[in-house]
């Protein structure tokens, strides 16, 4: 059945970072041309898949679309194709909930669940739309059978990201990151656009940052890149006297390689890690960590969570204060 087969792809894409046509079409015992059918199915019902050719390449659902890799079992997944294959109607079916309210049981988060249906809501629109089903048994919503226990706190507060910044311009080891965490909080940059920035996206004659490109880099894959997350992402923004001091002094303590990497014909990356590794976010997240953990462990009042991402939104929430 094409839809067991579909469910069965995307399962397989959520536990591996790549999978290669050849691959599924051997477990799945298809040609490669149907499986080529499927994952042009799939991404029509909206599931973001992404294919490369060449050494290393294959499918993969793209970045920022993954969740916990153990967050489906291969029991869940047979529940749910037993549970569609019997549906001659599911007109007050219970299936959905009963399986929401398993996974919160077994300490799967609000979150995770939400993105668990994000996944799987589309297939089965697509099995609905193909008349293979009556109704979609993810046609609920959530917060009507689990709690939502998501706490987000997307930004912080001014006096924070002072005591934070001036922590990290005085700390022995971390002021070394100071620099690119200040112009973080001031540009509004997302972590990729930051890591991606190259020495002629900064231009220092007109004072503005040139952002059309973001870094990604994935296991069996490496560094690469990828378009803006959007297309108002790609914009030219002004630089401050402050941002070009801090760009000034990143590039003047660069740790380059002697044989700079290019990525897809990118060169000349601000920031590189003790081994010579281009830093991506992957890196900037740990700084973050480890900068909070001992500050908080010096402090008694303690530091909220701060990430890359709420260095971005903590930029947008001072940019529109009326202050």
């Amino acid at each position: 059945m094409k839809i067991d087969r579909l469910i069965g792809i995307l399962s397989i894409l959520l536990q591996k970072e790549i999978i290669t046509a050849p691959e599924l079409a051997e477990h799945f015992e298809v040609s490669r041309r149907t499986i080529g059918r499927d994952i042009e199915a799939l991404c029509k019902a909206g599931i973001p898949i992404r294919t490369m050719k060449g050494s290393g390449g294959g499918i993969s659902i793209m970045n920022g679309y993954r969740m916990g890799r153990t967050l489906l079992t291969s029991r869940d997944m047979q529940m749910i194709l037993a549970g569609l294959r019997s549906l001659d109607s599911v007109s007050g079916s219970r299936y959905y909930g009963q399986l929401m309210e398993k996974l919160q049981a077994d300490g799967k988060s609000y979150s995770s669940i939400h993105s668990l249906r994000g996944v799987l809501r589309p297939a089965f629109r697509m099995a609905v739309d193909d008349n293979l089903i009556r109704k979609s048994p993810f046609d609920f919503e959530l917060a009507s059978v689990i709690v939502n226990d998501i706490h987000t706190r997307l930004s912080i507060t001014r006096d924070e990201e002072r005591k934070f910044l001036k922590f990290v311009k005085e700390d022995p080891h971390f002021c070394k990151y100071y620099e690119g965490i200040y112009i973080l909080f001031h540009t509004g940059l997302r972590i990729s656009e930051f890591c991606g920035l190259t020495l002629g996206d900064i231009d220092f004659e007109n004072h503005k940052i040139n952002v059309d490109h973001q870094l990604q880099k994935r296991a069996h894959i490496g560094y690469y890149i990828e378009s803006t997350k959007t297309t108002c992402g790609t914009r030219v923004l002004p630089m401050t006297e402050d941002d070009e001091a801090c760009f000034r002094k990143i590039i003047s303590e660069r740790n380059a390689p002697r044989v700079e990497p290019i990525v897809d014909g990118y060169p000349g990356f601000p920031y590189y890690d003790k081994d010579g590794s281009i830093t991506y976010s992957l890196h900037w997240g740990h700084y973050f960590k480890h900068i909070v953990d001992k500050y908080n462990s010096i402090y008694k009042l303690q530091m909220p969570e701060i990430t890359p991402h709420v260095c971005r939104h903590t930029y947008c929430s001072t940019w529109r204060s009326p202050a």
